[in-house]
């Protein structure tokens, strides 16, 4: 007599019992399962697509963990959730945000005994009060660019005594101070007064002095020379306000000597290819606008403060764009005084101005860093304060 299974009559299963070939089953029904994590060979962007938020993804070649916090298909936030060493986190593509601490570096003030300081200051993201002081670099930078790897942080080229020029870049590590070497140099003569932007492997230098429209880039494994990546649409100096995605590296603002009514253009361009950078949108008004901090979130960049040229004098608004879309920039409120000549830094949930000069006549230079909130227009509020008021700062952060 052959006995047929049923839901009832199935009290125990001996594994040594069971011989030959099973037959096809349906898992649907199944639960309790954990899948693991998605997989892939490189790290995941915005266009690796989950089914909701939570989900991990491990790349299989670097061992990375990465955690999926917005999911829109096309749009996704996928975070690092460490980087390896000590309680440091990784920053998302490149300029950022970090999850720990900002650096500001190098700069111009009126104080004596040095008009040009080259000191390393670092606060901590998650309170405000004292400052640590994180070591020095080595050659003056007034208006240097700034990038920021996952383990250390960069300011290259600046002005400094007499206007002079330095080619210099610098790297500093972010978890022990006093660490700084030589990483190389800037290639050709235009290197102040530029904005910087970072992939995961790169950082990059966009405009500068002269009317500049190269886009040039260095590699954070290498000590080289850096090399031309492709060209701004226009060219433009004092722009400030770089930012990042995971993806691209955007500029925004700036002005042109002598001054031209260039706008407020806000320009694009992929770090994987050596493609030019396109327009992607203004800032609000199309009106003149430059030397001011900028800032990266997951999602969107953002421009800080700034100077709008006769008769428009200081600003102390705060612009928003989509790294998505291609449209005017929001008004997203403003910093506590003016800014000109800030420099930015990007946490994970807020934005952080330092530095600057604001009226009246003569300049005042501002020890201020002030903090603003990604998901909300309420303004700036102070976080702390750099150890000398000091502008034209090259910031970084992990």
């Amino acid at each position: 007599m052959t006995l047929k299974a049923t839901t009832d009559n199935i009290t125990t299963l001996v594994a040594s019992k069971l011989t030959g070939a099973m037959p096809a089953l349906d898992a649907s029904a199944l639960t309790g399962i954990n899948a693991g994590p998605q997989t892939g060979a490189s790290d995941p962007t915005i266009s690796t697509n989950p089914s909701v938020t939570g989900v991990v993804y491990e790349n299989t070649t670097s061992g990375q963990l990465f955690i999926c916090t917005g999911a829109t298909a096309g749009d996704n936030v996928w975070l690092n959730v460490g980087s390896g060493f000590g309680g440091y986190g990784k920053c998302f593509g490149g300029n950022g945000p970090g999850s720990v601490a900002g650096y500001s570096t190098g700069g111009y003030q009126t104080a004596t005994p040095t008009h040009y300081p080259k000191t390393i200051d670092k606060y901590v993201f998650a309170s405000g009060g004292a400052l640590t002081d994180h070591g020095d670099i080595v050659h003056e930078s007034r208006a240097g660019v700034s990038a920021s790897s996952s383990t250390d942080g960069y300011c290259a080229g600046g002005e400094g005594t007499g206007n002079a020029k330095s080619s210099s870049i610098e790297k500093y590590s972010f978890a022990s101070a006093n660490t700084v070497s030589g990483h190389g140099t800037l290639s050709g003569a235009l290197v102040s007064n530029a904005t910087g932007q970072s992939s995961t492997t790169d950082g990059f230098q966009s405009g500068g002095t002269g009317n500049e429209n190269r886009i040039l880039s260095w590699a954070f494994a290498s000590n080289v020379t850096t090399a031309n990546h492709s060209q701004l649409t226009i060219g433009r100096y004092c722009g400030g306000g770089g930012a990042s995605s995971n993806t691209h590296g955007y500029t925004a603002g700036g002005n042109t000597h002598p001054g031209t009514a260039i706008g407020a253009p806000i320009d694009r361009f992929d770090f994987a290819s050596k493609s030019n950078a396109t327009d992607h949108g203004d800032l609000t008004g199309n009106v003149i606008r430059y030397s001011a901090g900028g800032h990266s979130s997951a999602t969107h960049g953002y421009y800080s403060g700034g100077h709008g040229g006769p008769p428009t004098g200081y600003l102390t608004g705060i612009n928003k764009y989509a790294y998505v879309s291609n449209v005017t920039a929001a008004a997203h409120g403003d910093l506590a005084g003016g800014g000109a000549g800030s420099s930015g830094c990007s946490g994970t949930t807020d934005g952080y101005a330092t530095g600057g000069q604001s009226p009246p006549a003569p300049p005042q230079y501002k020890t201020a860093i002030e903090k603003f909130s990604y998901s909300s227009d309420a303004g700036a509020t102070n976080h702390s304060n750099l150890s000398v008021g000091r502008q034209h700062c090259s910031d970084t952060q992990v």
